[in-house]
């Protein structure tokens, strides 16, 4: 059986790896991109398979919430997690994971959200 895909874009390095490092598991495969650009060609190549897009909001050459509308716009079933030192984040309906980043409670949200159905 396939493994859902998560995509992981943040443009900071540092907070990338441990992310990946943090998120690391069996029941997902892990993708990674630092900024949106890189993301969205990504997200291209994985198709449908990619089930979960975990970003970052402030991001140069484009927000997590503009790569988050137009990796819908191609995948419209794709699941999100936007995480940010902003809450809440105006003209975002979605939930987001505010910094400082609670690693467990991110790996509990990834779960979840891979548990659910798409939107």
């Amino acid at each position: 059986m396939d493994r859902p895909v998560v995509l992981v874009v943040d443009d900071d390095a540092l907070v990338l790896r441990a992310l990946l490092a943090c998120l690391k598991s069996d029941e997902y495969e892990l993708y990674s991109a630092t900024s949106g650009p890189e993301a969205l060609l990504l997200a291209d190549q994985l198709g449908a398979r990619l089930k979960l897009l975990v970003t970052d909001f402030l991001m140069p050459r484009m927000s997590g919430t503009e790569l988050i509308r137009l990796a819908r716009a191609k995948n419209p079933g794709i699941r999100v997690l936007l995480l940010s030192g902003l809450s809440p984040i105006p003209g975002f309906e979605h939930e987001t994971m505010e910094k400082p980043y609670d690693l467990v409670a991110i790996r509990a949200r990834i779960a979840e959200e891979l548990s659910l159905k798409p939107p």
